[in-house]
């Protein structure tokens, strides 16, 4: 092969020699326009090469996107409530964002409270509390096309990061907003590992962050509605009891005008009765 090369360039060298005369070029070195078209070659090469690579890993963080919302979809049974759901995406974010600790948090539809789960290093909940949260949207509203999806965790979340200090230290954390629809309905919060994707200016995660978003909403819709269904039953057991009590109560009140009209035919005779004997015995 080497020598093939060698006689392949040494004809090439002489066609172009060849050209260049043809064409008035008789100062140009056939040798240095060899030269310079295989650094030309070699530049085009290298920049395509670049954008293939770069498109590469776009292709494959997409398809890495895929795989964690087919795997989370598999594992969170639709009857799931949002606990379990927070759960189960905990479980998969850790993993996709190569994580060494991770907070996962939710907002209810009031935002008066939300829950807040913590994973350690082996991507098991280690803690989960209740807390108030105040709402993170306004001017820190995020959206699909922002370039900045990803962010520092703060200062908008400084309320959480007061609370989980002692739990993710001193090093800096990443934010990554859940959103169900425009708005934000959680988020996450972690420590990305040694050697970790680099996940800046990507906007696949946006597919992901509101995908999550509207499985916990819907489990918000669908606990909000249980409870109201609960309520509402329970309003229908008072009502029938309290329905059961005004049948009584009539039946106790005609009861008590029947035993007051016996009372009253009863009473005229008798008190005539009464006033007689009272004359016989003066």
């Amino acid at each position: 092969p080497e020598r093939a090369v060698e006689e392949v360039t040494g004809h090439l060298t002489e066609q172009l020699e060849a050209r260049a005369q043809a064409l008035g070029l008789y100062d140009v070195q056939s040798r240095e326009l060899y030269l310079e078209s295989i650094a030309h070659a070699n530049a085009e090469l290298g920049q395509a090469n670049s954008v293939l690579a770069s498109q590469n890993r776009k292709l494959a963080l997409r398809s890495t996107c895929f795989e964690i919302l087919t795997h989370f979809h598999q594992r969170a049974l639709p009857s799931a409530s949002p606990a379990q759901l927070l759960a189960c995406i905990g479980q998969a974010a850790y993993q996709f964002l190569q994580a060494d600790k991770l907070v996962l948090f939710s907002q209810d539809p009031d935002q008066r409270a939300g829950e807040v789960l913590t994973f350690d290093a082996q991507a098991s909940t280690q803690d989960s509390f209740l807390m108030r949260m105040p709402a993170y949207g306004g001017d820190q509203r995020v959206g699909r096309g922002d370039p900045q999806f990803i962010r520092p965790a703060c200062p908008q979340l400084e309320w959480l990061m007061e609370r989980v200090e002692s739990f993710l230290g001193s090093r800096r954390c990443q934010f990554l907003p859940i959103m169900c629809g425009a708005e934000p309905i959680g988020g996450l919060v972690w420590q990305p590992a040694a050697g970790a994707r680099n996940f800046a200016g990507n906007r696949d995660l946006a597919l992901v962050s509101e995908s999550w978003g509207m499985t916990i909403g819907i489990a918000q819709v669908r606990e909000q509605q249980n409870v109201l269904t609960e309520a509402l039953a329970n309003s229908n057991r008072d009502l029938a009891a309290l329905q059961q009590q005004l049948v009584r109560a009539k039946s106790l009140a005609q009861l008590g005008e029947m035993a007051a009209g016996a009372a009253h035919e009863m009473n005229n005779p008798l008190a005539v009765d009464c006033g007689r004997a009272q004359l016989l015995a003066s």
